[in-house]
């Protein structure tokens, strides 16, 4: 396990599987934002070669790191009196901390559960609590896909905990829950973004903070826990989504914060939720190692 007790918010690898991007969060003093930083891992000697602490507008609620581990996106949100006024989506080169472009947004779309690049970084998917979810494309600022959950029987309040691309940026998993985290409510669906509408529907165990696509795109992993993170265990979850089977279950004493394949997709990384100085840090285990061992299938 790498790292201090604390809480991983996202993770990255770099293209060529040289250096891991540790994105972390933790709140203001006012405990009206986030205040991130960038920690970047040597994976040769697994030392941390720098961190980077990133200087955010005031209220910036959620951020999401690009795949070339430079661009990343806050969500801001402005105040009058009594009332949400606007949202804002800012990007910055997070090497430079340099805004780079903003993106008005209707009050509608706060507040927002999550938010992530596709791998080319030419779209941004966003998940407004109670409205259905859309995906953005950057230059034009045009809404390419809208997605809400599935409608269960009887009809249930659900809403959407996080998302992910596939790597050729053509599918975005969705993870769906009850609002208290109800496990017979659970699962994640595939979205196909050329056809604009949902492939598939996938059976989860748990509420999941994290979904990642495997670099040949073939597998899917999920990690989470129960819906407050404080408490509950959690576990990694993978699939070969596309042919609706389940490889590997893995139970966890932590909830799982974030999840993501090393490039050769050898390698799975997750981070342990940590609270009150319990938990949390970075693990890694080979896929092989969890092909055998329990709940995993050969």
């Amino acid at each position: 396990m790498l790292g201090e007790p604390g809480r991983p918010y996202d993770l990255m690898f770099s293209s060529d599987g040289k250096t891991l991007a540790v994105l972390e969060a933790e709140q203001t003093v006012q405990k009206d934002g986030l205040l991130f930083s960038i920690v970047f891992w040597d994976t040769e000697t697994w030392i941390a070669v720098r961190r980077l602490a990133l200087t955010p507008p005031d209220q910036a609620n959620k951020m999401t790191l690009g795949s070339d581990l430079k661009t990343a996106a806050f969500l801001t949100s402005l105040y009058q009196p009594w009332r949400l006024s606007k949202v804002i989506v800012r990007a910055y080169d997070a090497t430079r901390n340099e805004q780079l472009f903003s993106i008005p947004l209707d009050a509608n779309y706060f507040p927002v559960e999550n938010m992530t690049f596709s791998p080319d970084i030419r779209f941004l998917a966003l998940q407004p609590a109670g409205h259905p979810g859309k995906v953005i494309e950057l230059a034009s600022q045009r809404v390419c896909l809208e997605f809400s959950p599935v409608k269960t029987t009887p009809p249930k309040l659900l809403f959407m905990s996080t998302e992910c691309f596939s790597p050729d940026g053509q599918t975005l998993a969705v993870a769906e829950s009850d609002q208290k985290g109800i496990l017979e409510d659970a699962g994640i669906s595939l979205w196909d973004l050329r056809e604009s509408k949902r492939q598939t529907f996938l059976k989860a165990y748990f509420y999941s903070y994290s979904l990642a696509f495997s670099p040949d795109g073939k597998l899917l992993a999920s990690g989470g826990g129960g819906s407050d993170a404080r408490f509950d265990k959690g576990g990694v979850t993978i699939w070969n989504w596309k042919d609706e089977i389940e490889l590997v279950n893995l139970p966890l004493d932590h909830p799982v914060r974030c999840v993501a394949f090393s490039p050769d997709g050898k390698t799975l990384a997750y981070g342990l939720d940590g609270w009150a100085g319990i938990g949390g840090g970075l693990e890694f285990v080979k896929l092989d190692d969890l092909s055998k061992a329990p709940g995993g299938n050969d």
